[in-house]
């Protein structure tokens, strides 16, 4: 999101919501981070991949995209490969077990641009096409593709303080997305910008008894070490979410940007 005047970065971190800004003509910036997730019931064990889980831990890296702008009004973007880390329970198991895997989005490739630019309104479309994998044993496991659309708006009250928010659909293998976002944030001094922001992901599959909808609550903070470099925290919790799947109780993201000098 946009910082305070002192920081010439802005980025699409933290939290849901992408900034409606792009990376400036000619330069390249980095945005990366790790991701810790916290699932858990007392209620109904749930399967998933074949097992019945009460509790599951992950660790996600380095969530990273390259951001090169190429006019003024419109940037290239490219996702790198995740890896993950999880650490779970089975349902009258005490004992942890763990598994390592490369997370269903492989690599991703993206344009981003103004739409329009007036006074206090921005707006600004994204469009992403994603490689996914299935979940299948090694074997039997497809590469397929997925096109994702993001529509991102943004209006400010003043110079310090803004609200903003996606729009979102996807298609991937035997599943769409569609998402929603709004957030409200301000400056807190020249270096430090908070926000608040709201979010609903629904994830329709061919077979509807599957259908899964989240509604979470993030609390985000970004603060400015120089004027291209930015580090941010996001703490987020699920306040609703479809009864059979396991809630994500507790989700933190530590995050970093830097702006590298424009090409001469």
């Amino acid at each position: 999101m946009s910082l305070a005047s002192y920081a010439q970065i802005d980025t699409d971190r933290p939290a849901f919501t992408n900034s409606v800004n792009v990376v400036p003509k000619s330069t390249l910036q980095f945005e990366g981070g790790m991701g810790y997730t916290v699932q858990a019931t007392n209620v109904v064990p749930v399967i998933n991949n074949g097992r019945s889980l009460k509790r599951l831990e992950t660790y996600t890296l380095p969530q990273a995209v390259f951001r090169y702008g190429i006019t003024s009004r419109a940037e290239v973007r490219f996702e790198v490969p995740q890896f993950s880390l999880s650490r779970y329970k089975l349902a009258n198991d005490s004992q942890s077990r763990y598994a390592t895997d490369l997370w269903n989005r492989q690599v991703g490739m993206g344009l981003k641009f103004q739409i329009l630019d007036k006074d206090k309104f921005t707006l600004s479309y994204l469009a992403t096409l994603r490689t996914e994998r299935d979940n299948f044993p090694e074997s039997e496991r497809e590469l397929t593709f997925g096109l994702f659309n993001d529509l991102i708006w943004e209006y400010r009250f003043n110079e310090k303080s803004k609200m903003a928010g996606t729009l979102g659909f996807g298609n991937g293998k035997d599943a769409y997305a569609v998402n929603a976002a709004a957030l409200i944030g301000t400056k807190i001094n020249n270096r430090l910008w908070l926000q608040a922001e709201a979010v609903s992901e629904n994830y329709f599959y061919e077979n509807s008894r599957y259908n899964v909808n989240y509604y979470t609550l993030n609390l985000s903070s970004q603060y400015a070490l120089t004027q291209r470099d930015a580090i941010d925290l996001t703490v987020g919790s699920v306040v609703h979410s479809t009864a059979f799947i396991l809630p994500r109780n507790l989700t933190i993201q530590l995050g970093y940007a830097h702006l590298f000098n424009a090409k001469k």
